[in-house]
């Protein structure tokens, strides 16, 4: 049974004292919900979920409790967060299963007083029959008349642009479940919510009612995709005003691989270096510590990949994987000058379950600045991979006889 790694992230991310706080459990940017609704998701395909675990970088707060919800209640793993203590908390005992229907999320109880309690990161595994990811966008917000506002699957906002928001997929599988949590509409006619697939209309669509707010989900419409297709939501509102703002997902589903992904956009100036989550929101980070993390399960990664919208670097940049705070084998350079997509397509890193994981982006030493918008990779099961791995070496050997 594959187990696809489930990310949300943001850094710093302070959750004030004696609060509760939900969040997405998918590939996302940590929320600051206070209303459970807007970050449940209705499960679609039946699996265990695993391997609860957070990363705390600072903490003076008295002691606090993050856990797995099930249909608004607790479920089986929590983690609990001593008062003042900081570092990486797992539950590798307790497992939560689901099936269709079933809605989940994650709750953060932080303790009294103090002044700080920042999390960077939030994860869980998800075993089902195939590797099935859930990504979700935090709230996209479109406003004017035929406004079209495009986001990329895993995190990040809304921009006017659709080559700055498509997510590359390195592997091939099978998009379904559109779903939106809409929390504002004000507008007077009706909005759109549209898979995209290599800028064109994908099957995936919901139509939202003016002023009409809720969960929304597309269970009859499918997509195909393809390695290397560009793959990204729009939102589309109608003539009028008003506001229309919505927080979008989908699930994709894949044999015993994962596309992971991270949002940003991201300002970078020269001779800097920058550090970023596996997957999640991406945040200007200039302390590696407080975002490496250990994926909980061994993986290979490969396919690491950055997209750059803009660049006015004039010396080449470097974005690689960072193991245990020491390069890894992926590295993808980034030519002075230049922007799209930028891929290591020969490089792997086999990666142990308590390896603490990140990237880092350095910047070129002479220009301005580049922004980045999206970064991504390709998780495979350690079996899967070296499965793989035999039958090229056999194909190889027959090749030459």
């Amino acid at each position: 049974m594959p187990a696809t790694l489930h990310v949300a992230s943001r850094s710093p991310f302070n959750i004030a004292a004696s609060t509760t706080w939900y969040t997405a459990g998918a590939i996302t940017g940590l929320a600051t919900d206070t209303v459970e609704a807007v970050d449940q998701h209705t499960a679609r395909v039946a699996g265990t979920f695993s391997g609860l675990h957070a990363k705390v970088i600072t903490n003076d707060r008295a002691q606090s409790t993050f856990r797995f919800r099930v249909n608004g209640a607790n479920g089986n793993q929590s983690l609990t967060i001593p008062a003042s203590t900081t570092g990486e908390f797992s539950d590798l005992v307790n497992t939560d299963a689901v099936v269709d229907g079933d809605e989940f999320n994650y709750q953060m109880v932080s303790g009294a007083g103090g002044t700080t309690l920042d999390l960077s990161v939030l994860s869980v595994l998800f075993g089902s029959a195939g590797a099935y990811t859930v990504y979700r966008t935090i709230t996209v917000t479109v406003t004017g008349s035929g406004t079209v506002s495009y986001a990329t699957p895993g995190g990040g906002q809304g921009n006017a642009t659709e080559t700055l928001k498509q997510l590359k997929f390195k592997s091939a599988g099978t998009a379904k479940n559109l779903f939106a949590y809409v929390e504002t509409n004000s507008r007077s006619t009706t909005s759109t919510i549209r898979l995209r697939k290599n800028a064109a209309n994908g099957n995936g669509v919901l139509s939202i009612g003016a002023g009409t707010t809720g969960y929304f989900e597309d269970t009859s419409n499918t997509d195909s995709i393809a390695v290397d297709d560009l793959v990204n939501f729009s939102s589309t509102v109608g003539t009028g005003s008003g506001t229309f703002g919505a927080g979008i997902g989908i699930g994709f589903e894949a044999t015993n691989q994962q596309q992971v992904s991270g949002t940003g956009p991201i300002t970078v100036t020269t001779s800097q270096t920058r550090y970023g989550p596996i997957a999640g929101r991406v945040t200007d980070i200039s302390t590696e510590a407080n975002i490496a993390s250990d994926l909980t399960v061994p993986t290979v990664l490969s396919y690491l990949a950055i997209y750059v919208g803009t660049n006015t670097i004039t010396a080449s940049s470097t974005f690689r994987l960072r193991r245990n705070s020491a390069n890894g084998n992926s590295v993808v350079t980034i030519a002075a000058s230049t922007t799209g997509w930028f891929e290591d397509a020969s490089n792997t890193d086999e990666l142990a379950a308590t390896d603490d994981v990140n990237f880092s982006l350095v910047t070129g030493g002479t220009g301005t600045s580049l922004i980045y918008h999206t970064v991504s990779s390709l998780l495979t099961s350690v079996a899967a991979f070296q499965r793989s791995l035999n039958i090229n070496q056999a194909v190889n050997r027959a090749s030459t006889f």
